[in-house]
């Protein structure tokens, strides 16, 4: 679990910081942020992986959404993870939601966006964005099970050779030569 905000001072938008480092992720972790991307790309209207700054009771602290969608007066907060899991409503819960809250004054809502679903998925789920902007106006949060962009693309194959039908005296001829 991540940071939790308690008694936040004051936040503001800001830039990646310094003391924050700048790996490569692989395995598990690198199909999740590759997931996150793929959305990112989906939404392109979306502000994507915004950094915010923050006081709270424990000190300075920073943090880092996934994806904000403006709609209207409401601000949908998405967290993407290939599985879903509880902790990423904890996350929103006790971290995004009031850091970017405080800082754009306005309402915000909380969405998981998970490719996977386990038997333990909770709170009302949307399989459309249409039904992921409903819920999120309706609940406070919400899953969205979202596949990805959409089909690959197969590779285009050859087109197949048809043997080239030759006439009668065609093939009588070619048998002579």
């Amino acid at each position: 679990m991540k940071r939790v905000v308690r008694g936040l001072r004051w936040a503001r938008m800001c830039e990646r910081p310094p003391c924050i480092p700048q790996g490569r992720a692989r395995g598990a972790k690198g199909k999740g942020v590759a997931y996150e991307r793929q959305l990112a790309a989906f939404l392109p209207h979306a502000s994507y992986g915004q950094w915010f700054e923050f006081e709270d009771s424990s000190g300075l602290g920073y943090c880092q959404v996934d994806l904000l969608l403006p709609d209207g007066d409401l601000l949908i907060c998405l967290e993407a993870k290939y599985t879903w899991t509880m902790d990423a409503h904890r996350e929103l819960r006790d971290l995004y939601l009031p850091v970017v809250g405080e800082v754009t004054r306005k309402e915000v809502r909380g969405v998981v966006v998970c490719k996977v679903l386990t038997p333990y998925t909770l709170h009302p789920r949307s399989t459309s964005i249409e039904d992921m902007i409903y819920h999120a106006s309706v609940y406070e949060q919400s899953v969205w099970h979202w596949l990805g962009s959409g089909v690959r693309a197969r590779p285009s194959r050859p087109p197949l050779r048809r043997p080239k039908v030759l006439a009668v005296d065609e093939l009588l001829s070619r048998r002579l030569a």
